[in-house]
C-alpha cells in the first residue's frame, strides 16, 4: 500500500502455509508487490528530496537546508508510505525552514507528478523478471494506492512490458489485504490460486492477504518486521533476485531455459 493511504487491516485468522516436504507445486505464476518489493522506497525518497530542494528553492530558506536534510524530514513524515499524503506534506510545512509557504494543494500535485518519477528498482529487476518470464512464468502486480501514482511508477521502473496483469486498489475500490484484491488478479490471469506464489514485504497486506486468498505467500524480508501474532511464513527472501533459487529448489521450477518471444 502506498501512495493513496489506507491503514492496514488484520488478518483474524492464520493461513494455512505450505509443507516444504510435500511434491513441489506447479507454479504457473508469480505476483509482486510494488513499493517496497519491486522497487526501493527510500532511494525513491532521496531522488524525490533532491528534486524538491531545486524546484522549491525559491520558497525554502536555501541557507539552512539541503536535499539532506529534506530528505531526512520525508523519511520521518512519509510513514514508510502508510501516511495520507496532506498529513506529510503539513509535517513538512512545519518542519522545514521556509521563506514562503506553499500550499498543500500545490504539493500534492508536485508529488503526484514527481515521485513516479523518481521510483529506483530494486537490484537486478529486470534481469531477474526477464528470468522468469524465459521460464515461462506469467508475472503481475497487485499494489494498493492511487492509479495514476502507481501506473506512473511501473512505467518509470520500464517493467509494463513483463507484465499480463497489473491491479492497484484505487481502480477495483478494495485494498490489501482484503482477498477480492488478490482474486481480482487471478481472474485476469485466469489462474486458480495454487497455481500462483505472491511476493510482497507487507507482513499483513501482502504475504497474510495473499495467503488467506489461496496462494503461495513469499515474505520480502527487511522493510517490516513480522508480528508476533502470527506464524511466520515458511517461504522468506532476503533479496528479490533470491527468488530464482527459491523456485528452482523449493518448487522444482527451472528458471533458466529460454523460449521464443
Amino acid at each position: 500500500m502506498r501512495e493513496q493511504e489506507t491503514t492496514a487491516i488484520s488478518i483474524d485468522h492464520q493461513p494455512t502455509l505450505r509443507n516444504s516436504e510435500r511434491e513441489p507445486m506447479h507454479v504457473s505464476a508469480v505476483l509482486f508487490d510494488l513499493d517496497d518489493t519491486l522497487l526501493v522506497r527510500r532511494p525513491s525518497l532521496l531522488r524525490f528530496a533532491e528534486a524538491f530542494t531545486k524546484d522549491y528553492s525559491s520558497h525554502l530558506d536555501v541557507d539552512h537546508v539541503n536535499a539532506e536534510s529534506v530528505n531526512q524530514a520525508l523519511v520521518t513524515a512519509d510513514g514508510g508510505g502508510y501516511r495520507a499524503r496532506d498529513e506529510v506534506f503539513a509535517e513538512l510545512l512545519d518542519v522545514l525552514p521556509w521563506h514562503t509557504y506553499p500550499d498543500i494543494a500545490h504539493l500534492r500535485i508536485y508529488w503526484q507528478q514527481m515521485f513516479p518519477r523518481c521510483a529506483t528498482p530494486t537490484e537486478g529487476l529486470d534481469k531477474l523478471l526477464m528470468q522468469l518470464r524465459h521460464a515461462g512464468l506469467r508475472l503481475g502486480i497487485i499494489t494498493n494506492g492511487g492509479s495514476a501514482v502507481q501506473q506512473l511508477k511501473i512505467d518509470a521502473l520500464g517493467i509494463r512490458k513483463h507484465m499480463e496483469s497489473i491491479v492497484v486498489s484505487e481502480s477495483v475500490g478494495v485494498s490489501k489485504p482484503d482477498v477480492r484484491i488478490f482474486q481480482r488478479g487471478l481472474t485476469e490471469l485466469e489462474l486458480a490460486p495454487a497455481e500462483v506464489l505472491y511476493v510482497g514485504d507487507h507482513p499483513v497486506n501482502d504475504v497474510l492477504g495473499a495467503s488467506a486468498a489461496g496462494m503461495t505467500s513469499i515474505w520480502l524480508k527487511g522493510t517490516y518486521a513480522w508480528p508476533t501474532e502470527h506464524k511466520e511464513p515458511e517461504f522468506q527472501l532476503e533479496r528479490i533476485d533470491d527468488l530464482v533459487e527459491l523456485l528452482e529448489q523449493r518448487f522444482g521450477q527451472t528458471t533458466q531455459k529460454t523460449k521464443q518471444e
